[in-house]
């Protein structure tokens, strides 16, 4: 089973220029082999890709290097696959569902964190209150006299209302 994360594709700019987005495609169903005579391992989609935009089959186009962080703190580089779509022209990253789109730590270390586990993680705090900001925003707080509410608010400037 696909899934599709966010969506993104080729856009035109006004010069001409083609500006390239990248989609991904996030794999469920996969093998990991690792490259002989390489430190690398590549991820074997055994799903057919088909483009989250319009529903076509996509084709190879070429491959990048993805570092991931495991649990132990360990480095493992993946090749994923990039895909383009035939009919829409999209370009689609392949990855397995193991690694975060646009996150240097597996996916197992990041659900560490967000469900309180952090003690042996192998990011840095800064790293770690990043991933909770970003997944659980910080919440109204009470203040500790009779149970008021106190609620501040920027507008756009940066100026408190």
């Amino acid at each position: 089973m696909l899934l599709r994360h966010a969506c993104i594709s080729r856009s035109q700019l006004a010069n001409g220029v083609y500006c390239v987005s990248v989609d991904m495609i996030i794999a469920k169903r996969y093998t990991i082999e690792q490259i002989e005579g390489v430190g690398v391992f590549r991820i074997i989609n055994l799903d057919a890709p088909f483009c989250p935009d319009c529903g076509t089959l996509c084709s190879g186009y070429d491959t990048r290097l993805r570092s991931v962080i495991s649990s132990d703190g360990q480095t493992n580089v993946y090749r994923l696959r990039r895909l383009q779509c035939l009919v829409c022209d999209a370009l689609h990253i392949e990855q397995p569902d193991f690694i975060f789109p646009r996150k240097r730590y597996a996916a197992e270390v990041i659900d560490k964190v967000l469900n309180g586990r952090s003690e042996d993680c192998p990011a840095d705090d800064r790293t770690m209150r990043r991933w909770l900001h970003e997944n659980h925003p910080p919440e109204v707080s009470s203040l500790s006299s009779g149970g008021a509410v106190q609620l501040t608010h920027t507008d756009k400037k940066g100026d408190k209302l």
